[in-house]
């Protein structure tokens, strides 16, 4: 009987503490895998210019053409004046199309891209992008009112 006693006091296993903390840990674990695993896997570069960026970047320029009073375009840049004055150019930058106003700034409309060309008229832009893959994205952008064209 006394040897029966002795196994109660000094039985091997878990207490149910000790199981609910395991599976505290354990869960934990679990949770966290899918965000850990972002960190070790890196997503593909993707080198065409996506649609939404295209849209956006045709979108801006439809608005700033409709403001602006003279235009020239060449040798990959495009020059605005403003009515208020202000000189706008859009130029290339590496593999980016940046913004700039009088000379200054450095805001990068577009990315990932090869060759850009601009053909200029009193009433139509049209934008003619090479992305690094290859891929060429044509816009028109329009206005009501002639501006006058330089070059």
């Amino acid at each position: 009987m006394n040897g029966v006693v002795m196994l109660k006091n000094k039985q091997a296993g878990f207490t149910l503490l000790e199981v609910m903390i395991c599976f505290l840990f354990l869960s934990v674990f679990f949770l966290l895998l899918p965000r850990l695993q972002v960190l070790f896997i890196e997503p593909p570069y993707p080198k065409q210019i996506m649609n939404w960026e295209w849209n956006v970047f045709l979108e801006q320029v439809q608005i700033e053409f409709r403001e602006v009073e003279e235009g020239n375009s060449g040798d990959g840049k495009l020059f605005f004046k403003t009515k208020a004055g202000e000189r706008i150019t859009y130029d290339m930058s590496g593999n980016n199309v940046v913004r700039k106003v009088n000379g200054t700034g450095h805001e990068v409309l577009l990315q990932k891209v090869e060759n850009i060309s601009y053909q200029l008229a009193a009433h139509t832009l049209m934008i003619r992008v090479q992305d690094i893959s290859g891929k060429v994205y044509d816009g028109i952008v329009t206005r009501y009112s002639v501006i006058e064209v330089k070059g």
